[in-house]
């Protein structure tokens, strides 16, 4: 109650700052109609995009808009792009983080599933990939990568030599970090090797990897 309207529609939502001097300093708060755990990606051609879940997508499923992708400008606008399908058999579509392929194939994981929370006993926790071959005006309907207790969200790195590598949570016991890579664009992936074995609560995972100089990779989660 102690929130006011004006506050409200100031500060509520999915927000981002952006830096022109490699993090020293940040310019104004700007508002995304898209949220996403790891937000957008900056392609080859420098164009900045953003797949993520439509602000309020409770209310836009019904008209098949629960994850959009926009194009982010460096003054922080944000301009429309494509609406992504669907994933089949009615299941969520949750947390999607975006790549690009070496051969210009940009592709998303998204999170997916059929209530539960992913521990053994739910029918899917899972990670659905969908593809754009027209640098994103459009998305293929998306299909299923992983196990149907699998694991998500998922972080998508391209490493310096071409490969994807995709690194998200495990849920069923004994809980943990998890990752997949591809080395032919996102066709086909090898799966399920694990990072790190935690077994403390199902709850884990939002992995993000980067590489680093000497060639090994470095995740947080």
């Amino acid at each position: 109650d102690t929130v006011t309207d004006t506050e409200e529609a100031r500060d509520l939502g999915v927000t981002f700052r952006i830096s022109h001097d490699c993090g020293v300093t940040f310019g104004p708060i700007h508002k995304s109609p898209v949220g996403s755990p790891h937000g957008p990606v900056q392609l080859s051609d420098g164009r900045i995009l953003w797949m993520g879940n439509v602000r309020g997508w409770r209310s836009a499923e019904l008209d098949g808009t629960r994850l959009r992708v926009y194009r982010v400008f460096e003054t922080g606008e944000m301009e429309f792009l494509a609406n992504v399908p669907d994933v089949p058999g009615g299941l969520s579509a949750d947390e999607p983080y975006m790549a690009e392929a070496s051969d210009g194939t940009l592709l998303a994981h998204i999170r997916s599933e059929d209530g539960g929370n992913g521990t053994t006993g739910d029918k899917k926790f899972t990670i659905f990939q969908t593809e754009s071959h027209d640098g994103g005006k459009t998305w293929s309907v998306p299909h299923q990568i992983l196990s149907d207790l699998g694991g998500a969200p998922a972080h998508i790195l391209r490493t310096k030599s071409g490969r994807l590598v995709s690194t998200y949570g495990y849920r069923a016991a004994p809980y943990g970090i998890r990752m997949a890579y591809s080395d032919d664009c996102g066709k086909t992936w090898e799966r399920d090797f694990e990072i790190n074995v935690n077994g403390v609560t199902y709850d884990i995972g939002y992995p993000s990897t980067v590489e680093l100089a000497d060639g090994s990779f470095f995740t947080v989660f």
